[in-house]
């Protein structure tokens, strides 16, 4: 009686089995091999990191800036008539610093207003010399955010660069409730901006 091989792995002769088994042992450490070689590191070294600066500066100029100028007085204001002065008065803003920046201006503390002068009622208006195009904002808008979050129209201010601005006040017919009013210390502070994208 014959006996019967079963099929599979029996039916190839022993040669052709050890020739397979060194040929998946050779493929495996090949890939092994091929895994594990890895060139020399390339490095950059002594790197440092500094973040740019945001400073800027006012003049009443465009030569003398500094952190702080003396303010101006907007004498003549009839409430609801036109703007004074009529031709504005003029700051420049420069950015002395490393980066561009976003201009926004706040009243960083509440003006004395002895005669209730309502602030709703009365415009701070902005005019960059480089576009005409004014920005009226209440009183009351600068007065809420002392963080300087109110943006100014123009565009970003580049390093080294100077921004000039004109300045205008004016007051609605009902601002006041008597025949006069005065506001003082009204300290108007601007901040250059840096935004994330």
């Amino acid at each position: 009686m014959k006996r019967r091989q079963a099929q599979g792995s029996g039916s190839f002769p022993p040669i052709f089995r050890a020739i397979s088994l060194a040929s998946a042992i050779v493929v495996i450490v090949a890939g092994v091999t091929f895994a594990v070689m890895r060139s020399q590191e390339a490095k950059v070294t002594g790197n440092s990191v500094q973040a740019a600066t945001a400073n800027l500066l006012v003049g009443l100029n465009n030569t003398d800036f500094a952190a702080i100028q003396n303010g101006f007085a907007f004498n003549g204001l009839v409430p609801g008539q036109p703007a004074v002065p009529l031709n504005g008065h003029t700051i420049f803003l420069k950015n002395a610093g490393g980066t561009s920046l976003a201009l926004g201006v706040a009243v960083s503390s509440a003006p004395l207003n002895p005669d209730n002068v309502n602030f709703n009622k009365v415009h701070v208006i902005f005019t960059p010399a480089a576009t005409g195009i004014a920005q009226d904002i209440s009183l009351q808008s600068l007065t809420d955010n002392p963080l300087g979050q109110i943006l100014l129209p123009a565009q970003l201010i580049a390093p080294n660069s100077i921004s000039q601005y004109k300045i205008q006040i004016s007051m609605d017919a009902d601002a006041i409730s008597g025949t006069n009013a005065s506001l003082s210390n009204l300290n108007l502070s601007f901040s250059g901006l840096v935004f994330n994208n």
